[in-house]
């Protein structure tokens, strides 16, 4: 669509007839995405008091009118954070341009991983009735065991269906994430602190990770008593995904002498390691106290 900066006609007498005269064509902006658009202008002298001009007909000039507007979409509320055991988050999103006629947007959501987030809606459309109305995208985190730290995640918006062509061929766009983790690894027990007595028998305490290994990885527990006159631990133990929740026993083997030296606290040394990386540093420890039954 263009406008004329004359609403009637130019005239020319015998005086001006080799004047050249202007015409303004003024392009219209719209919010289409519709190329480059030629049309033209009707050139009519059939008004002319010159009778060879009035028999002329009319005639035209050629134009073009290059467009300004690309597909795209439009974000509020982006990059986004989440946190496991945290709340939902949200964004928001629009096309840039209008979709022509009846032709709609429409954008296909997914999560990158959704062990990390979920999204809902999983569509979202417009019409050229409601395409600046920003809709809005809830971004839901989800809690895992894993010690997997701060992992980055995107959201997927893909306006492959839409049957606005400009966006049908614009290929999936992404808003990036961020998921904070909320596990720590180390170990919990049952049974602890530890007694025993000189001359008894063995007493046990439970031990299983805190967190999660991910995939083939294994957590294990080696342990040491800083104290072997008093009593003795040996071995270790392991646990892999399908049974890190399972408490497993530790043994402590009391030590008898022949000192009456009353009871005496020692310590067992607990040290995680394994393929699971986060669990290399982590080192804890037992109080056992070893009852005298000497007088």
């Amino acid at each position: 669509t263009i406008s004329v900066s004359v609403t009637d006609a130019l005239p020319w007498t015998s005086a001006d007839w080799t004047t050249y005269k202007t015409v303004t064509v003024t392009p219209v902006d719209d919010n289409l995405t519709d190329g480059a658009v030629p049309y033209t202008i009707t050139v009519n002298p059939a008004s002319s008091t010159e009778a060879s001009y009035s028999a002329l007909g009319s005639s035209t000039v050629n134009v073009t009118n290059n467009d300004n507007d690309s597909a795209g979409l439009i974000y509020t509320g982006t990059p986004i954070t989440t946190a496991e055991g945290g709340t939902n988050q949200t964004f928001t999103v629009r096309p840039q341009t209008q979709p022509a006629g009846s032709n709609t947007v429409s954008i296909a959501i997914s999560s990158s991983d959704t062990s990390e987030v979920t999204v809902s809606p999983s569509n979202l459309s417009w019409s050229n009735a409601d395409w600046t109305t920003a809709k809005t995208v809830t971004v839901i985190p989800q809690d895992d065991n894993l010690t997997d730290s701060a992992v980055a995640y995107d959201i997927n918006l893909n306006p492959g269906a839409s049957t606005e062509a400009s966006y049908a061929g614009l290929g999936a766009q992404t808003v990036s994430g961020n998921h904070s983790d909320d596990d720590t690894a180390g170990f919990s027990f049952t049974s602890v602190p530890v007694t025993t007595s000189e001359g008894g028998g063995g007493v046990t305490f439970q031990i299983r990770p805190d967190t999660e290994p991910s995939g083939a990885n294994t957590i294990t527990a080696s342990f040491g008593s800083n104290d072997t006159s008093e009593g003795a631990v040996s071995g270790g133990l392991s646990w892999t995904s399908a049974d890190w929740t399972t408490y497993k026993t530790v043994t402590v083997t009391p030590q008898d002498d022949s000192v009456a030296d009353g009871p005496i606290g020692y310590t067992i040394s607990v040290s995680g390691g394994g393929t699971e990386t986060s669990y290399g540093g982590v080192n804890t420890t037992v109080n056992v106290t070893n009852n005298d039954d000497d007088v």
